[in-house]
This record gives C-alpha cells, structure tokens and sequence, in this order.
C-alpha cells in the first residue's frame, strides 16, 4: 500500500491515464488538455505532446494502441485524437459531432478502437479512418459513459446510463447479454486479466463484479467513493 512513484507537474487535475504494453512508457493527461510521457521506471518527463492541433478541452482517458506506437485520447471537447508516441503529433482525429464519446480503446486485437457514446452506446472506428465503421445500439437510447475490450479483443462490455451493463461481440456486433443489478448510472467498466470476469462501477457507490459465463454477480463491493 506504500506509494513507490508520483508523477508531478500538471497544472490542473489528471483525469486520464494509461501504461504502454511494454510497461515502460505512462501517458497522463489533465484538465487542461496537456498530454504527458514519463518514463515508467524513473518517473521522469520524457515528452509533452503539441497542443497546437490538440483538444479544445480537458482529457478523459487515454489509451495505447497494441503496438504502442500511438496514443488515443477521448477529450471533453468530444473528440477522439490519435496521437504518434514517437512524434508527439496528432495521426488522426474523430469528431463526435454531438456523440459525446467517452472512455476510448485500442482494440487489443489491433486496427481498430472502440468507444461508448451517449447518442447510441457505442461506436468502432479503423485506426485509419476518421468515419465509424459501426455503431453497437443500446441502453434504452440513453447511451454509455465508458466502454472496456477483453484482451484478445473479441467482446467489448458498455457502461449505461441506465444502469445496466451490455456485452457485446465484436465478431458478430451483436449483443451477448446484460449486466443488471445496478441502482443508477454506470461509470467505468473493466475486465479481468483472464477475460472471465468484468468489473463495473456506478453512482451508486458500488462495484461488481460479474461472470461472462452467465452474467450474474460474484462479488460486491459497497460504499465506494462517488468519484
């Protein structure tokens, strides 16, 4: 529980962060849209991305591409940018146009990435072209506030504003079943090294954790933090 690392120098609150597969490299990115690399051994700097062609607003998430040649982040401006690690330069930007896209991905599986909206639940783009290439519908039209990918990229899950769950199958892009026993909103969703189980958290100050086997609740954790 002892803290071994603190990675300083953001001017306002950092509400993004991811660690490169390598496990060398952890981008941050704050409420101001900076988006930092530090070295993940020392802590130290390593580069701050141009903001010239960046967001307009504050980062949400981060997330590296399979290679770790690209970092994506889902700004507050609902906009999705596609980042070269090497360059620090925008590759390709996704404009949301009133999606309001949120918690994007990588696939793991590469070439693609996926991201929860609130104007369907959820959409997937090619990592080469700024048009989705289809969306995932669902939540009783009140979409999704965050979406996680199983390792090998084969279901995604959708957290929902109403409360629920949904598993998706990124092969057949329909939906496999829903994760119900929330009380509100679901905040963040994310699965197990194994691809066994997911996690969701809510509004309602309580994680689960479920089983994809049958969709039902193995564990909860209760009176967590709103925030």
């Amino acid at each position: 529980g002892a803290t071994v690392m603190m990675l300083k120098g953001h001017p306002q609150p950092a509400y993004g962060v991811a660690v490169n597969p390598a496990g060398t490299i952890i981008a941050s990115g704050d409420e101001t849209a900076r988006i930092w690399l530090w070295d993940a051994k020392t802590g130290k700097k390593l580069k701050e991305f141009n903001r010239n062609n960046g967001h307009q607003r504050g980062i949400q998430s981060l997330s590296f591409s399979k290679d770790g040649t690209m970092v994506a982040s889902t700004g507050k401006d609902d906009v999705i940018i596609l980042w070269s690690v090497a360059k620090g330069n925008p590759v390709l930007k996704l404009l949301g146009k009133g999606a309001n896209f949120y918690g994007g991905v990588f696939n793991p599986a590469g070439g693609s990435l996926v991201t929860a909206t609130i104007g369907e639940g959820a959409r997937v783009y090619k990592v080469n072209s700024s048009q989705p290439a289809y969306a995932l519908t669902g939540h009783d039209g009140q979409g999704a506030l965050d979406v996680s990918v199983n390792k090998v990229g084969s279901i995604a899950v959708t957290a929902g504003k109403d409360s629920k769950g949904n598993v998706w199958s990124l092969v057949t892009r329909k939906k496999m079943g829903s994760l119900a026993g929330h009380t509100d909103f679901l905040i963040h969703t994310a699965f197990a090294p194994s691809g066994r189980f997911v996690a969701t958290s809510s509004s309602d100050r309580t994680v689960k954790v479920w089983s994809l086997a049958n969709f039902s609740t193995v564990a909860t954790l209760d009176g967590q933090s709103f925030i």
